[in-house]
């Protein structure tokens, strides 16, 4: 699965928006009239809005799916913690001051003939995060259902969360932290100091491409100066490169190593995760275990989208219709940039 924004129909509708554009483009200006150039303007909008439409619909119906899924996974943990027993999730703690803060520009081709094009180049942390980790186990999180893209939400009340998190960071396979100097968060890395959690916390580090409208240093020297002072932990100075790492009890550094999975996710111009082995290497080399494959993918939620063969072959079709109004230099050019391009993705995608 590749990111929680639109599907594969607002991605046919964008090809189509495409195919609009390389037809005027294509056409002998001196045979085509006005009457020409507003039609074929006026369908590239048209495919262009619905595909916008359909993105946010899309878009929108993968939150409600992600937010049933925790409730739901919050429900198992209840149960599990009962019985001793783990859910097959990521628990995700972090101040709510730096929900839709870290921002940053993700690369993007340059030419309408990805759906990505069409698309906003600007991604979140929380969203890279969830879609990485989606390959592996679901990251869910307490908060309002709906307000931020990336993990599934658990609503509670202010005097129901501290038992939700006592209950989520005991079930869960392993627990992401951002850290903060705010009370909730200290009393959260309290909470799983004191119970003996450490060892699957892992703490993130976001790089400074993320920091583009916040002062993330800054943040970062504030919350060091309240865990070392209010919880005994001392965390590493701040590392543009972005950092996972893992603590021991005593305060003193288990772990650590360079972000390499949100840092590739937040670059590629497919906007693809990265592989479920990367991700699992990564995660288990910060919490000091011999890696293990990956468990099977799970089902993938409504509303995620896939740029896969069906992608390829909406921009076959858009290719074929371009090529027949197109003088045989274009043919040529178009043709053999599209061969490339489609020799790229199979080299990424199916080795």
């Amino acid at each position: 699965m590749t990111s929680y924004g639109g599907g594969c129909l607002c991605q046919v509708f964008y090809m189509l928006a495409t195919f609009f554009v390389i037809k005027q483009i294509s056409l002998d200006r001196s045979h085509v009239g006005l009457d020409g150039l507003l039609s074929n303007m006026a369908g590239a909008i048209v495919c262009i809005t619905i595909g916008a439409l359909l993105n946010e619909f899309e878009r929108k119906t993968g939150e409600r799916s992600r937010t049933e899924r925790a409730r739901e996974l919050y429900e198992s943990s209840i149960e599990a913690a009962k019985k001793g027993q783990k859910v097959d999730a990521h628990l995700y703690l972090r101040p709510f001051e730096l929900t839709d803060k870290l921002h940053i520009d993700q690369a993007k081709v340059l030419a309408p003939i990805f759906p990505s094009f069409f698309e906003s180049s600007q991604r979140e942390y929380e969203q890279l995060l969830a879609e990485s980790l989606e390959q592996i186990a679901p990251l869910i999180a307490l908060g309002k259902p709906g307000e931020h893209e990336g993990a599934g939400r658990i609503m509670s009340s202010e005097s129901e969360w501290h038992d939700a998190v006592a209950i989520l960071s005991r079930a869960c396979r392993t627990i992401f932290v951002l850290p903060s100097h705010h009370a909730g968060t200290i009393w959260e890395i309290t909470f799983l100091r004191d119970s003996g959690l450490l060892s699957k916390t892992v703490f993130l580090m976001p790089s400074s491409s993320f920091a583009k409208a916040f002062d993330l240093k800054g943040h970062w020297e504030q919350a060091s100066i309240a865990i070392s002072s209010r919880c005994g932990l001392k965390l590493p100075p701040y590392d543009p490169a972005g950092v996972w790492f893992r603590l021991r009890e005593d305060g003193s550094l288990a772990a650590r190593v360079k972000d390499d999975v949100i840092g590739l996710a937040a670059t590629k111009e497919d906007r693809e995760p990265a592989k479920p082995d990367q991700v699992g290497r990564q995660l288990d080399t910060v919490l000091g275990r011999t890696f293990d494959e990956p468990p099977p993918l799970p089902p993938p939620i409504k509303g995620t989208p896939r740029f896969s063969f069906y992608s390829l072959l909406g921009m076959v079709f858009v290719l074929i219709c371009a090529l027949s109004l197109m003088p045989p230099p274009m043919v040529i050019l178009l043709g053999g940039s599209f061969v490339t391009i489609l020799g790229i993705w199979a080299v990424r995608n199916l080795r």
